[in-house]
């Protein structure tokens, strides 16, 4: 069949801009012409709606700034050591303690010590388990570091994340929502169901990072029961990749 016509011409011409194909046409030419024009015309317009904007606009400006690239060197660091004053309250319980944070060669090791239960807790985490010594001697071992405090002290610490929240930085391995400051700076953080702000941001050995941490998020049955972590940073000190 052979298409001779103003509107072949026209036909022709639309697909070119739009890639659809003139078969199309012989499916659908029991149309008018004008109608068929009508069609791709807004099929075209579809095609080139401009996207919806992203959630966050400012996600791009953010992880390219001077302040994401200097706490990520920070992460990046084989060995480093972070001291703090930890307090944990609940509906029923209110303590504090001190923490010593160490960190080498993707290895975790936590101590507690202070008015936390009257004894140091010791744990270790990493990618082979985590063991945990509690503040009478007794080991307990498990293959998560959570699920491990979460059974013996009822406390949904999110240790994991934690490790990365102190950079102010998310985990970047779960979806997270969160505001910046004036300095381009996170002061807000949502993830995995925990409120995390930051402020008072300080520079401890060449890093601009926040001095205190403030987590809270509702857990237990109903998620009845609210949590609320506190860390205020002492120290930190940083190794040298070898």
């Amino acid at each position: 069949m052979e298409l001779s016509s103003p509107c072949l011409t026209e036909l022709d011409s639309i697909g070119r801009r739009t890639g659809l194909s003139i078969m199309w046409y012989l499916l659908c030419r029991p149309l008018k012409c004008l109608s068929f024009v009508a069609i791709v015309s807004l099929a075209t317009a579809c095609q080139t709606l401009p996207k919806p904007p992203m959630v966050d606009p400012s996600l791009q400006s953010w992880f390219s700034n001077k302040q994401y690239n200097q706490t990520e060197s920070a992460l990046g660091l084989s060995t480093w050591r972070y001291n703090a004053k930890i307090a944990i309250k609940t509906d029923t319980i209110k303590e504090s303690a001190n923490l010593v944070w160490s960190y080498h060669d993707q290895s975790n090791q936590l101590r507690l010590y202070g008015p936390f239960g009257a004894g140091a807790i010791k744990l270790h985490f990493d990618a082979y388990g985590v063991e945990l010594v509690d503040n009478k001697g007794v080991v307990h071992r498990g293959n998560n570091a959570e699920t491990l405090i979460y059974d013996l002290l009822g406390w949904p610490i999110p240790i994991t994340s934690l490790s990365t929240w102190l950079f102010g930085q998310p985990d970047l391995n779960t979806d997270f929502r969160y505001r910046i400051d004036a300095s381009n700076r996170i002061n807000t953080l949502h993830q995995n169901g925990w409120e995390i702000e930051y402020s008072g941001y300080h520079e401890y050995a060449g890093q601009l990072l926040p001095r205190k941490i403030k987590a809270r998020k509702k857990f237990g049955l109903g998620q009845q029961q609210d949590i609320e972590v506190i860390l205020v940073t002492k120290a930190w000190q940083f190794g040298k990749d070898e």
